[in-house]
């Protein structure tokens, strides 16, 4: 496992930025995760930005 190992800088650089990148990857992982098994039953996942934090829809068809 990677316990305890630092994650890659190559990937996000250093800085502020890096750490708008990294939470920028996770929601899009975080979608895409939510939107193929959604995808597969014929409904479809969205992100939003919501105040306070994030918002995952995911819309299924009835039945």
């Amino acid at each position: 496992m990677t316990e305890g190992r630092e994650p890659d800088r190559r990937l996000l650089g250093e800085g502020p930025q890096a750490a708008a990148r990294q939470m920028a990857l996770m929601f899009a992982l975080g979608l895409w995760i939510t939107r193929e098994p959604a995808r597969a039953h014929g409904g479809d996942a969205f992100y939003a930005p919501a105040d306070p934090g994030s918002r995952f829809t995911v819309t299924l068809p009835a039945g």
